[in-house]
């Protein structure tokens, strides 16, 4: 070997003791580089590379934290790894709560990313589906636990209105959740309930619901139709401000404000005094009542026309079939077509007249048939009356006197039976002394006519 080379080989050794001094010494002052290095598994001289760093950019997770030798490194690996970790379930919690893919952008760890997104497009369709009752959207569900879930919920609440709407008990028992079978029972329950409580005005019903919210609830809605009843009754405003409910006391004022309204209008005739009213559907009723009340003024003066002449060819001058019944019935006694009037207001009144002029006739005819009827049901006695509803009175008179006269020799009860539909109880009560009879008669002032008789 000549000098020459002997020299090279000596420079080249001295080069590379130095390198490894060199690289020894780096290696001191970055500890993190071999960490870099091992996991990418390939050599740089990149040694700006932080375990920070590292860690931000998923390169590292915390079980590799544990194996830095450092403890402060280790430690604050540990610590990055932590932070970056807390700030990710935020964001994740945050946007699966809002539905907001877009903040899963900003999570750091990329599985979770696509997970949270994931997520959020998972349950913004359970949450539409169950909403909107869809089954097909159910079925868009990847997840098979969520889409499951999903369809039972649906399919349960599909069937939970169905019940309902159907008032159907025995439909509640297909409902798969036990809890949603047995509140479907208990709302149909309520409903029937309540509609009869309502109907009877009548709180004590309540009582028979073993849910106490429904019980308390029913109390409240009939407590609230007692309070509107009464200020009603008085047209007392102060009566509504008890009721707690809101909208009830709302609707309770505004009753009575627009029946002071709409009765100012109907006696001055005024349809300009309808506007005071504020919802258009009251508004409407009052200027239809006002018009009512103006044209009723020209039909009662007919009516009052047809009666003093007794002529029934006058109530054809009415257009309207309602009025024009009312009138022909006045006129001809034929009180039977009450019931063909559909207007409820117009119907009572031809009740009313139908009641004073029966209570009239009875007096004028119990007089002429009444001591000839005792001895011999004779329908005969009633020839004289040509008119049909006064024929049809007049034969039930004296069937009645009959009946009873021979009652009260015979002392017989079962004759009562062949009273006239609906007095038998009169019969029987005055014979037996017994006011239980009497109870069977629907009509208050007949009800205490019969108790009376009794005493």
């Amino acid at each position: 070997m000549n000098k020459k080379s002997i020299k090279f080989w000596i420079i080249w050794l001295l080069i590379t003791i130095i390198l490894i001094v060199v690289i020894i010494f780096i290696l001191k002052k970055n500890k993190n580089l071999n960490v870099w290095l091992k996991i990418n598994n390939t050599w740089s001289w990149d040694v700006q590379v932080t375990t920070e760093s590292l860690v931000k950019n998923q390169q590292i997770n915390k079980w590799y934290c544990f194996s830095i030798a450092d403890s402060t490194e280790k430690e604050k690996c540990i610590k990055t790894m932590e932070d970056i970790n807390k700030k990710d379930l935020e964001l994740f919690t945050e946007a699966t709560k809002s539905l907001d893919d877009g903040k899963c952008s900003n999570i750091q760890n990329t599985t979770d990313k696509e997970w949270c997104k994931t997520e959020v497009a998972r349950i913004a369709l359970f949450n539409e589906a169950t909403k909107t009752l869809d089954l097909k959207l159910c079925e868009k569900i990847t997840d098979l636990t969520s889409k499951e879930t999903c369809v039972n919920i649906v399919k349960d609440w599909l069937v939970f209105n169905e019940a309902v709407a159907q008032k159907n008990q025995k439909k509640c028992t297909e409902i798969v959740n036990k809890d949603s079978q047995q509140k479907c029972i208990e709302q149909i329950k309520f409903w029937a309930l309540l509609q009869d409580a309502i109907k009877k005005v009548d709180i004590k019903l309540c009582s028979k619901l073993s849910d106490s919210n429904y019980k308390q609830k029913c109390e409240e809605e009939i407590n609230n139709i007692i309070i509107i009843q009464s200020a009603f009754l008085d047209w007392d405003l102060s009566k509504c401000t008890t009721i707690k409910e809101p909208f009830a006391k709302q609707k309770c004022e505004e009753e009575i404000n627009n029946q002071k309204i709409i009765e100012v209008a109907r006696e001055k005739k005024d349809k300009q005094e309808c506007q005071k009213i504020e919802s258009s559907e009251p508004r409407k009723v009052c200027e239809r009542m006002v018009a009512e009340e103006i044209e009723s003024g020209d039909l009662k003066m007919y009516i009052q026309q047809a009666k003093e002449k007794n002529d029934v060819s006058i109530c054809k001058k009415i257009t309207n079939q309602d009025w024009t019944l009312l009138c022909t019935t006045i006129v001809s006694k034929n009180y039977d077509d009450c019931d063909k009037i559909t207007n409820e207001s117009l119907k009572n009144e031809c009740y009313s007249n139908k009641k004073q002029y029966i209570s009239e006739f009875v007096s004028k005819i119990h007089s002429n048939v009444a001591w000839k009827a005792k001895e011999k049901n004779d329908k005969t006695l009633c020839d004289e009356y040509k008119k049909p509803f006064e024929n049809k009175r007049c034969l039930e008179l004296v069937n009645d006197i009959y009946y009873y006269n021979q009652a009260l020799k015979t002392w017989d009860i079962k004759l009562c039976d062949n009273y006239t539909k609906g007095f038998e109880p009169f019969c029987k009560a005055f014979l037996t002394k017994d006011k239980k009879y009497c109870d069977q008669l629907e009509d208050e002032n007949q009800k205490k006519s019969c108790i009376n008789s009794v005493k």
